[in-house]
């Protein structure tokens, strides 16, 4: 009788070690989004990491493609606990702009085979506002400008990029379309003006007040 219920135990202890380490192959995928311009960012680098008991775990990186998606093909899932599973995308940085990427976000297992969405953003190198060439703003005549990143606005919400400027040069700010409220008094005339000016990753612009 003991030597039976010894063997039932044996059989329930292995019949529940192969249910904890079930693996299967699947495609990790996903899309990039540039958070300045609300599109998939292109040619960006994401790694895929994976952890295991008794192992420094495994690095895949892949590049996305010109609409921001990528993917893992054919990555082990083990469902054991002790496994786990990262997506991240690597920052950096160049004397020209700055790449915001994303830390090692932990993937849940039971929704590894959804698509994952990847919100990052990049910086512009300079944006100059200027006058007319020659123009000259004497009192009472005056004006103020807000510049607004909208798109950001709307991935970012607690990151609110608005700038009370008059004129000069702006730097490494999130790149995209920048919108413009010029506010102005000329001879005793009051007007507000909306504009927008684009600024690429790493790019410069120059934007002239309309006075």
């Amino acid at each position: 009788m003991k030597l039976h219920l010894i063997i039932i135990l044996i059989i329930f202890f292995f019949a529940t070690c192969q249910k904890k380490d079930n693996s299967s192959n699947i495609t990790i995928s996903g899309n990039v989004r540039n958070n300045c311009t609300g599109y998939g960012f292109k040619n960006v680098t994401v790694n895929f990491k994976s952890t295991a008991p008794k192992s420094s775990g495994t690095l895949l990186t892949t590049t996305t493609d010109n609409n921001g998606n990528f993917s893992f093909e054919n990555v082990e899932i083990n469902s054991n606990s002790n496994y786990k599973y990262f997506l991240s995308v690597p920052s950096y940085s160049n004397p020209d702009y700055e790449f915001f990427g994303i830390g090692s976000q932990e993937l849940n297992k039971e929704e590894v085979s959804n698509p994952y969405q990847i919100g990052v953003s990049a910086s512009f190198k300079a944006l100059t506002i200027q006058l007319p060439q020659g123009t000259t703003v004497i009192l009472p005549d005056s004006f103020n400008i807000l510049l607004e990143q909208k798109t950001l606005h709307q991935y970012e919400p607690l990151r609110v990029w608005q700038i009370p400027y008059d004129y000069g040069t702006i730097h490494n700010y999130p790149m995209g379309w920048w919108h413009i409220t010029l506010n102005k008094t000329k001879s005793g005339v009051n007007s507000v003006v909306y504009d927008s000016v684009f600024v690429d990753m790493g790019g410069t612009a120059i934007y002239t007040i309309p006075w």
